[in-house]
């Protein structure tokens, strides 16, 4: 009898921890998926983009702790931008964005696009990136080497702040979870002579639909079609949508 309630209850945690892990597709409905590699060119010519940026320091993941950390933005685009800035990013960035795209979630619009980093000292917290529905995050571990006694896992967090999934930040790994989770970058540890830099792409996963008798211009004033919605047209007569 204790030898079949041992078994049972392996073979739950086992399906808990596939839960929490998810599986290596773009499945919307998974909430952490991971192992979306970059092909080397791409993935080499990014870790010496993102390396050689110019860092700034003061980027909070969250506001109230008050403290922050390193960062660089490469699109210019806010937390509560809806539209697709890919026409903002170019060379790697974009051949990175173009690969992600056809091979992993085709459709999606990019919504944001930045680096950060942190040393010794310098801690992410608990936050989330979004609280729309259907958007992701991905983040990109670009240091060519990182050992496990350095620390600076990302975790993401499930209910009752249970820590579902956590990982280290191993080269041209990635990482992505519906934005609204909780997560964090963990802290390096002292011995750690590395700058942890990761790359995120945050995007949506609605495409936006073209009404057929709804004629919007840039320079009009926004106007929503849908609750929560706004659809115009840039100065080429490109269709966009924005999310508010």
């Amino acid at each position: 009898m204790v030898v079949v309630v041992v078994v049972i209850r392996m073979q739950e945690a086992a399906v808990v921890v596939q839960m929490a892990v998810g599986t290596e597709t773009s499945n919307s409905s998974v909430p952490v998926t991971r192992n979306h590699t970059l092909p080397d060119d791409i993935v080499q010519e990014l870790a010496e983009l993102v390396k050689n940026s110019p860092w700034r320091y003061g980027w909070r993941s969250t506001r109230s702790m008050g403290f922050a950390h390193w960062n660089v933005d490469y699109a210019a685009a806010n937390a509560h931008n809806g539209l697709d800035i890919s026409d903002r990013i170019h060379g790697s960035l974009k051949n990175a964005w173009d690969y992600i795209q056809t091979t992993y979630f085709p459709g999606a619009r990019l919504l944001r696009c930045y680096a950060n980093s942190h040393t010794y000292g310098v801690e992410g917290y608990p936050h989330t990136d979004s609280d729309r529905p259907n958007e992701k995050t991905m983040v990109i571990y670009c240091n060519r080497v990182w050992r496990r006694e350095w620390g600076g896992e990302t975790v993401i967090y499930g209910d009752n702040d249970n820590i579902i999934y956590a990982q280290l930040p191993h080269f041209n790994r990635s990482l992505t979870f519906d934005s609204s989770l909780w997560h964090c970058a963990r802290g390096v540890t002292r011995i750690c002579p590395e700058q942890r830099m990761t790359l995120m792409f945050k995007m949506s996963l609605i495409t936006p639909i073209k009404p057929a008798s709804i004629q919007i211009t840039e320079e009009a004033s926004a106007r929503s079609l849908i609750d929560g919605v706004v659809l115009f047209t840039d100065t080429k007569g490109n269709w966009k949508v924005g999310l508010f």
